[in-house]
């Protein structure tokens, strides 16, 4: 079967690394130049005000769900419940707290993935889902130090809201707060499909 051309290499690419040389493909994304991001043909117009559940669901699903499945779905992360306690305790024994976050939450994936269960591939992805807002605000937490002295009932009824229940604010988290993060956690959540952050920007 023919195949199409799709790059061709020539003298002058060499020596130049792998810059500009397709490796891949994304079928949940897609950047057009004049009319901009696309989340499974759904534009950031559209769904950068939707509840992080809703758009986890059309990229994991390729389509918008029901009001019904929104809820299974929903249902099915709070499912997995929570990182162990034992496995957060001994994450403050190796992480430096000194280091910069990212890096701190790139390490704290690594030894989440030792003790993922021996699962299919479908079910590890749902647990690092469901755990992946408490994994990021403990290592927000351990950073800067901050330590669980107020309780300002948020209720964990979100994504975004699972996250920001987990911070242990020195300060009352606001409306504005919650929406700006839901809008980041929309920015990121294909991140492999196009850098959205880096296009809006």
């Amino acid at each position: 079967m023919a195949m199409d051309v799709l790059y061709e290499i020539t003298r002058n690419d060499l020596n130049k690394g792998l810059r500009k040389i397709p490796v891949g493909s994304c079928q949940t994304t897609l950047i057009d130049p004049q009319k901009g991001y696309f989340y499974v043909g759904r534009s950031l117009a559209e769904i950068y005000d939707w509840p992080v559940m809703q758009v986890l669901f059309l990229l994991i699903y390729g389509r918008e769900a029901t009001d019904r499945e929104l809820q299974l779905f929903s249902a099915q992360l709070k499912q997995c419940g929570t990182c162990d306690t034992a496995f957060l305790q001994y994450l403050k024994t190796v992480l430096p707290a000194d280091q910069e976050p990212l890096k701190l939450l790139s390490l704290a994936l690594t030894y989440y993935s030792f003790q993922l269960p021996e699962k299919n591939l479908e079910e590890q992805a749902f647990l690092l889902l469901a755990h992946l807002p408490q994994l990021a605000a403990f290592v927000i937490n351990h950073c800067a130090g901050w330590q669980k002295t107020q309780n300002f009932n948020v209720k964990a009824s979100g994504y975004a809201e699972n996250f920001l229940a987990g911070l242990h604010l020195p300060f009352a988290p606001t409306a504005e707060l919650l929406q700006a993060l839901n809008l980041f956690f929309v920015l990121y959540l294909d991140q492999g499909g196009g850098y959205l952050p880096t296009f809006v920007a």
